[in-house]
């Protein structure tokens, strides 16, 4: 488990969000600002099952946050996971792969 902990980003035209997936089981999203807009960070919990990664978000109402369920694998020799939403026939474009940052980025 201790290798799908770290920092993630995702992103394409114009759009980006960054996944943290931290130690005690919690996690920070953060959908960055574009266009003027401001950054907004969600917050819950993770757990891993087998290949699949879970997300609560907490509290309940922040429902923009829910990503339900991913699929984690290995995206150019790194952890990454895309959300099963994403999903289709078991391909994702790579726009939508959540790819761990390296340390120091």
């Amino acid at each position: 488990m201790s290798e799908i902990i770290g920092t993630y980003d995702m992103g394409h035209a114009g759009f980006a969000e960054t996944l943290e997936l931290h130690q005690d089981g919690s996690y920070t999203r953060t959908l960055h600002g574009h266009l003027g807009q401001d950054s907004k960070d969600f917050h819950g919990t993770w757990r891993l099952n087998g290949k699949h990664l879970f997300f609560e978000p907490v509290p309940e109402k922040q429902t923009v946050s829910s990503l339900v369920q991913a699929e984690a694998f290995f995206h150019r020799h790194k952890p990454a996971f895309v959300r099963t939403q994403d999903l289709k026939g078991d391909k994702a474009h790579e726009w939508w792969v959540y790819e761990r940052r390296e340390s120091g980025q």
